[in-house]
């Protein structure tokens, strides 16, 4: 049975799919199959690779080592994007072998990241945009447990645009959930 966190967990790469941040941008390159699969080998190569350093807490070094497979174009939003989808599949990985530190570093380098997508992207779509909010609600509360922080980026993404992804519905819940605690310490 999955829990709210691992729900809504699964409806951000689904949110990640359903829009192609990084799909789109290699299916922008060509439509060789070759090519494709070239990049998705290099990009798996180097997500091993940055995992090497990831566990020897070299974070820098390690999240170069990934962003040197991005497709996109270096300085925009679809990079920064990009490379925050990867760090949080590192953070994944080191969460789901119980190396909290190591996932919570990737994920505060995912943050980072999608904050200045955040900065480049005031022209996109409202429903990209409202993506990025909604990852960010994701990070804060999964890998942060920043629940305050948590409740501003979904609300964000919900006031972007109300129907993208699962920003709505994931704030319903945390927000219960925070109620339910907070019912619970002031009955103590």
């Amino acid at each position: 049975m999955l829990t709210r966190s691992k729900k809504s967990f699964v409806a951000l790469l689904a949110c990640f799919a359903c829009t192609g941040f990084v799909q789109g941008q290699i299916a922008n390159l060509t439509s060789s199959t070759d090519l494709v699969s070239s990049v998705l080998q290099q990009k798996a190569q180097l997500f091993a690779s940055s995992k090497s350093l990831f566990a020897a807490h070299q974070f820098s070094a390690a999240a170069a080592t990934l962003a040197s497979g991005n497709v996109s174009s270096v300085g925009t939003a679809a990079w920064n994007i990009e490379s925050a989808t990867s760090l949080l599949r590192v953070a994944g990985s080191f969460r789901a072998n119980g190396d909290s530190v190591t996932a919570i570093a990737a994920a505060r380098l995912a943050l980072a990241e999608l904050l200045t997508a955040n900065s480049l992207n005031g022209n996109d779509p409202a429903a990209k945009r409202a993506n990025v909010e909604e990852t960010l609600g994701y990070i804060y509360q999964a890998y942060l447990g920043d629940n305050t922080s948590a409740v501003q980026a979904y609300s964000q993404a919900v006031a972007l645009s109300p129907t993208t992804g699962n920003a709505a519905a994931t704030l319903a819940a945390l927000k219960a959930d925070l109620a339910e605690a907070a019912k619970k310490a002031g009955g103590q």
